[in-house]
């Protein structure tokens, strides 16, 4: 689904049912870089079948989203349970594996990482346990993921809505921005039309697009959202990102 109300596309896919095979025994990938409309990013869903591995490697850093409610997956021997995110730095061989179905998106940057500045090993982040700061742009608590994953390609950030909570509406200076619900309810404005963004969403805004996150619910929204490329340092949003209300 895309929505062209004058400004550039936004786009959501939908995860749940694209692409698999009803009672697949294989692991299935799923591109979702072109549906998306994405520049800047790769976007790669894979419904993981129970001992049916994938390898993961690549020159550029990939970073991992379970959206399975029970299912954990492993990067190597490391969880990626739901309320986490994974990375897998460039040119390394990784192996993510579930015991259980479920699927997973990989986020890959366009643009090459600086192998030297990266992290060596895969790393986690558990988005209950992270600390979440209130910025000074918004009321909404915010985790920076960038630097605890060692991320040199994307700005990685996780948020929590409160019911009645909506991010302030602005546009981006350069950075298109992916926005992954993870559990609550969860909706966009886009260009103002209203778009349902359920978990097992992906949507993909490009930088000059007017968007917000709302949680009209009664529980909290966990989303996660990439920026590439990473303009500014990882404790910053965009330079030039404009709020508008």
């Amino acid at each position: 689904m895309a929505s062209t109300t004058g400004y550039g596309v936004a786009s959501v896919a939908p995860l749940d049912d694209s692409g698999r095979s009803a009672g697949a025994q294989t692991t299935e990938r799923v591109t979702l870089s072109a549906p998306l409309g994405c520049t800047e990013t790769g976007v790669d869903a894979y419904h993981l079948a129970p001992g049916d591995p994938i390898e993961l490697s690549a020159d550029r850093e990939q970073v991992v989203v379970s959206l399975g409610q029970t299912a954990s997956p492993t990067l190597d021997e490391t969880p990626v349970p739901p309320q986490c995110v994974g990375r897998v730095p460039p040119d390394h061989h990784c192996t993510l594996d579930s015991e259980r179905a479920v699927t997973v998106v990989v986020v890959t940057p366009v643009a090459s990482t600086d192998a030297d500045a990266a992290t060596p090993d895969p790393a986690t982040v558990d988005l209950v346990a992270v600390e979440y700061r209130v910025p000074t742009t918004s009321e909404i608590a915010t985790a920076r993921l960038t630097a605890p994953l060692g991320c040199t390609g994307l700005k990685t950030n996780a948020r929590v809505l409160e019911p009645g909570q909506a991010v302030p509406t602005h546009t981006e200076g350069r950075q298109e921005e992916l926005f992954v619900p993870l559990n609550g309810p969860a909706g966009m404005v886009v260009a103002d039309e209203r778009i349902e963004t359920p978990p097992g969403t992906v949507v993909r805004v490009p930088p000059e697009t007017p968007r917000s996150a709302f949680n009209d619910g009664d529980s909290d929204a966990r989303w996660v959202m990439f920026g590439a490329p990473p303009t500014g340092t990882p404790e910053e949003w965009d330079p030039g990102a404009e709020i508008l209300d």
